[in-house]
């Protein structure tokens, strides 16, 4: 029968954030202070199956949190000398364009499920095939927002680019991949320090 080996764990991490900085809007700048304080228990699942000397299953199921970087986090806004709009090409939007961080951020969230049959045709050599699913939460990608009230600078209208949270987004594909060194029986001695190594892999994603 096959041989199967099993791994299961939980993660404890504690995050404590202080966020101080400068936000600047229509209305002129204004301090914020914004704190986080969050304890997240990550399981996870490891299982290997030897099916026989050379072929092997393996299956996985992870949680994971990935924390916003600081460049995200940053609160201040960096924006745009007012446009001229008189010397803009006939039927362009005449914007003032800035961008900033967004203290705001939380955490992306992201439920991670893998399975690969695996196949070892030498001492040197193995291919494989892996699909992967991830269900995520939070996803951080760069919006642009357009304020209500116009820029008083300037009096047109105010557009930042920034990071924000999206909703639900999946990811899910596979991979196919196989490497060898080129010590098979009955090659030249010379060709054995030589191997190559090839993959493909489909993704799609959706948020």
């Amino acid at each position: 029968g096959a041989e199967i080996e099993a791994i299961a764990g939980l993660r404890g991490v504690k995050t404590k954030s202080e966020i101080n900085g400068t936000l600047f809007n229509t209305t002129g700048p204004q301090p914020i202070v914004f704190k986080n304080d969050y304890t997240d228990w990550l399981p996870n699942l490891s299982i290997r199956a030897r099916l026989t000397p050379q072929v092997q299953l393996r299956m996985a199921a992870t949680q994971t949190r990935t924390r916003p970087s600081f460049s995200q986090l940053n609160p201040a806004l960096s924006l745009d000398p007012p446009p001229a709009c008189g010397s803009l090409p006939p039927g362009t939007e005449c914007v003032r364009q800035g961008r900033g961080g967004n203290p705001f951020l939380r955490p992306l969230d992201s439920n991670n499920y893998d399975l690969s049959l695996e196949y070892y045709f030498s001492r040197t050599g193995f291919a494989s095939v892996t699909g992967f699913y991830r269900d995520m939460k939070g996803f951080i990608a760069n919006r642009a927002f357009t304020f209500a009230q116009p820029d008083p600078a300037s009096g047109v209208p105010l557009r930042v680019t920034g990071p924000v949270n999206t909703n639900q987004a999946t990811i899910k594909g596979f991979e196919a991949q196989v490497r060898t060194f080129l010590d098979f029986d009955g090659l030249p001695g010379w060709l054995r320090p030589f191997g190559f190594e090839a993959n493909a892999t489909y993704i799609d994603a959706k948020a």
